[in-house]
Parts: C-alpha cells; sequence; structure tokens
C-alpha cells in the first residue's frame, strides 16, 4: 500500500517553509532599513511587501486598503493570512501603537534585527 501522508515529510516541509519565510523577510527588512517594511504573508507562502506611506517611515508605517486588496486578489483562504512589518532600529514585540492598530481577525508579525539575529514576535 503506498503512503500517502508521512509525518516526517511535514514537518520537513514546515522547517523548510519557516526557513524560506525567515531569509524573504530578512531581506526586504535590510532591504528597506533604517525604514520600516510592510506586508502580507499569503495563505500559500508567499510574501509580499506593501509600500509604506507614513511620513515617519523609520518608526511608524501606513498601508493602504486599495494596496492591501490587490496584494489579496484570488487569495482563497484569508483567514490564513499574516500581516508583518519590521522594527529596524532593534525593538522586539509590538508597540503600544502597533497593539493599538492591530487589525481584527488576522495574525500579526513583527520581525527585527537584534545583534544581526532575526527576532519574530507574533500579536
Amino acid at each position: 500500500m503506498e503512503q500517502i501522508f508521512s509525518t516526517s515529510s511535514v514537518v520537513t516541509t514546515l522547517q523548510l517553509v519557516e526557513g524560506r519565510l525567515e531569509a524573504e523577510l530578512r531581506e526586504l527588512m535590510l532591504k528597506r532599513a533604517p525604514l520600516e517594511a510592510v506586508g502580507l504573508i499569503l495563505s500559500t507562502g508567499l510574501v509580499v511587501e506593501l509600500k509604506n506611506y507614513s511620513t515617519t517611515p523609520e518608526k511608524t508605517y501606513e498601508v493602504r486598503r486599495s494596496d492591501i486588496m490587490v496584494a489579496l486578489e484570488g487569495e482563497v483562504d484569508q483567514t490564513q493570512i499574516v500581516f508583518w512589518h519590521s522594527h529596524p532600529g532593534g525593538g522586539i514585540g509590538p508597540s503600544r501603537v502597533d497593539l493599538q492598530n492591530k487589525t481584527p481577525f488576522l495574525s500579526h508579525l513583527v520581525v527585527s534585527l537584534v545583534d544581526g539575529d532575526m527576532v519574530s514576535s507574533w500579536y
């Protein structure tokens, strides 16, 4: 009988996806530093960068609903979307403003660089 599902292959696949996502987020964060980078991770694992329209992008981000809607075109499972942004100054975790502006029903991720290592914080 052919084995269709293997726990070990699922674990390996998840580790590869996490590694790829981490590398993509790190690259975007470094590319935009010292400004905050912002975007979405779609249910397919695709990392999408959104334009930061903030007038103070070195410490905040602002996105437009229209940009989000374009990024979500064709997205089948919107319950699995992750909203991410960076803290290029190294602040770990969400700021008070991040918590106040959290979009309901979405997972949020803050990525920071601390001593050259990427630190991820979910909120």
